[in-house]
């Protein structure tokens, strides 16, 4: 079924238009605001649950949308401004003036669909109104999908972050135990010691007799000079004596003499009287303290080779350790590897086991002829619904053939104009009359132009 005619009174910009289109399509064009979409739309959208804020044109009292259908029948909305009324009359000349919306609504008109929002809308709103066509929700897939790609990406840059280490296997070095080596040069060492101390001990005690005779003889001597000593003291003091008397003598013998004193005798006594010299003392010194004739130590054995073999074995303990640390860090690498390829591996099973649902999912749907549902978006005929994949014609097309879907009895779908090209609007008018659809068009005239209507009667 399609739209004979069309009359608009007084709604919104209109004033009155009158569109005698006898089931055709039609490309109406027009300046901004000239009601080019009040026209073609208005009664419709309003039927599909569209209320407009305004309905009456300004400065009027009353609006009136009449619509005449090809098989008779008379939809009417009328308002005042403030209230709708509602009448549909028959093709056999039956009025209905209650309940007109709820009954011929989507029966004629069917729901909605922006086709315009369709096509501009992008990839996830082409996917999510075909998923609503065929009564499927993968929002939680795609959310699940989502992560699960994410995760997957995550773990295939750890992958590649891994594996672009690129650590090599370092060679073996075999541990050396320098025990054995050490002990033998320590064994050398302390022998030799040992042998020292032996000789320092000898030669110890050896000068240990000798200073013992030492101080024997120092001893002996110190007896002898104290013994000359007491000798030469009492000599000495005995001499002093003598001395004296012998002076004391002389000096009587004088005053005896001065006195006319003359004896023999006191001569012989005075000669008697013989004086002893004093004596000194002269101590006898000590000895030189002899040195022993010291024992030598004995020649330290040769451990050169020893100690070459030690550093060189040490060496290899160094080498050795060190390769066990480059071992545990190539180990450690080949881990993360074999662990990042592990989580890149089941990251992808994640993700094909939700594509899989996916896809399983929208097989099993009620998916229109022609569309599939792809990573890549929504694909009609084999192609994705993109500027670069398919002309304007085919995406229009496509629009039109979803829209079909959800339309009443009334075969009639509107486009906007600054969809398509005038190239490729002839393709979308064959297709549309090969569908047996009308097409109403609606074009901005650039140049602000009139309303005006141009019915396409043979395509």
């Amino acid at each position: 079924m399609k739209i004979k005619n069309i009359t608009v009174e007084n709604i919104k910009a209109v004033s009155r238009q009158s569109l005698d289109l006898n089931g055709c399509s039609v490309i109406i064009t027009g300046a901004n605001n000239e009601g080019k979409s009040t026209v073609i739309n208005g009664l419709i959208k309003r039927f599909q649950g569209e209320i407009p804020t305004k309905i009456v044109k300004q400065g009027e009292e009353k609006g009136k949308y009449t619509m005449e259908l090809t098989d008779g029948s008379i939809i009417c909305w009328m308002s005042n401004g403030k209230t709708e009324n509602f009448s549909f009359t028959t093709s056999d000349g039956l009025v209905m003036k209650q309940g007109v919306l709820s009954a011929i609504s989507e029966k004629y008109f069917g729901k909605p669909f922006d086709i315009e929002k369709f096509i501009n809308g992008g990839q996830q709103v082409q996917i999510k109104e075909l998923q609503k066509i065929c009564g499927i929700d993968l929002s939680d897939l795609d959310i699940e999908y989502q992560k699960a790609y994410s995760e997957r990406t995550i773990a295939n840059a750890l992958k590649k972050s891994a594996i672009g280490k690129q650590k090599k296997e370092p060679v073996k070095v075999e541990y050396i135990d320098v025990t054995e080596i050490s002990n033998k040069i320590e064994n050398i060492k302390r022998d030799f010691k040992s042998e020292c101390d032996q000789v320092d001990i000898r030669n110890q005690i050896a000068q240990s007799n000798i200073n013992a005779q030492y101080e024997k003889k120092c001893k002996e001597i110190d007896l002898r000079n104290s013994e000359e000593k007491q000798r030469v003291k009492d000599h000495n003091e005995k001499a002093e004596k003598q001395r004296k008397r012998y002076e004391l003598a002389i000096e009587s013998r004088d005053k005896l003499k001065f006195v006319g004193f003359e004896s023999n005798e006191l001569e012989v006594f005075v000669s008697s009287l013989n004086k002893e010299d004093v004596v000194e003392y002269n101590p006898v010194q000590y000895p030189q303290n002899e040195e022993i004739r010291r024992e030598m130590y004995p020649e330290f054995a040769d451990i050169s080779e020893l100690e070459k073999e030690l550093k060189e074995a040490n060496e290899q303990k160094v080498l050795s350790r060190l390769y066990v640390q480059e071992k545990e860090a190539y180990d450690a690498w080949i881990e993360e590897c074999n662990q990042a390829d592990l989580k890149a591996q089941q990251a992808n099973a994640s993700v094909e086991d939700i594509f899989a649902s996916k896809k399983k999912a929208i097989e099993e749907s009620n998916m229109p002829e022609g569309f599939a549902i792809t990573d890549q978006g929504v694909e009609y005929n084999g192609f994705i619904l993109s500027n670069s994949t398919v002309s304007s014609s085919t995406k229009v097309i496509a629009a039109m053939k979803l829209c079909r879907l959800y339309l009443g009895l009334l075969d009639v779908v509107s486009i906007e104009g600054s969809l398509i090209d005038n190239n490729n609007l002839s393709e979308v008018i064959k297709w549309a009359d090969s569908e047996d659809i009308q097409l109403f068009v609606e074009r901005v005239d650039i140049e602000g132009g009139e309303f005006k209507y141009n019915v396409i009667e043979n395509v």
